[in-house]
C-alpha cells in the first residue's frame, strides 16, 4: 500500500468516512493468510483479499516482472504485458481458492 492514506466509506457499517493508512494482516487457518482494515469508528471488517504460498509466489513473480519493465523494448513489453494478464488470472485464481477455503470452514 501507498504512503498516501485512501479515503473508505463504511458503507456496510456506520456509513461514516475514514482513511485506511495500513492493512492489517491475520494467519486464519491452513497457511491462509487474511488482509483487511477496520472502520475506526464502528470496527466493521473489510477483506481486502485471502492469500495462501501459492497466491504470495505469483505476487512475488508480478513485482520481478515490474522490476524489469524499464530496460524493455516495445516488443518484450508486449510479451510482459501478455505474461502479466497470466500472473493476474493465476493470482486472483489463488485468491479465490484461499477465500472458499476460509469461508468454507468458518
Amino acid at each position: 500500500m501507498s504512503d498516501k492514506p485512501i479515503q473508505a466509506t463504511c458503507d456496510a457499517g456506520c456509513k461514516k468516512v475514514f482513511s485506511i493508512n495500513k492493512l492489517k494482516t491475520k494467519l486464519v487457518k491452513n497457511g491462509i493468510e487474511k488482509t483487511y482494515f477496520r472502520c475506526p469508528h464502528c470496527k466493521h471488517e473489510y477483506i481486502a483479499f485471502y492469500a495462501n504460498q501459492e497466491t504470495k509466489k505469483l505476487q512475488k513473480k508480478m513485482r520481478k516482472l515490474h522490476g524489469s519493465v524499464k530496460e524493455m523494448d516495445e516488443q518484450t513489453l508486449a510479451t510482459l504485458s501478455k505474461k502479466e494478464t497470466e500472473l493476474k488470472a493465476l493470482i486472483k485464481q489463488s485468491m479465490d481458492e484461499a477465500r472458499r477455503i476460509v469461508e468454507r470452514e468458518e
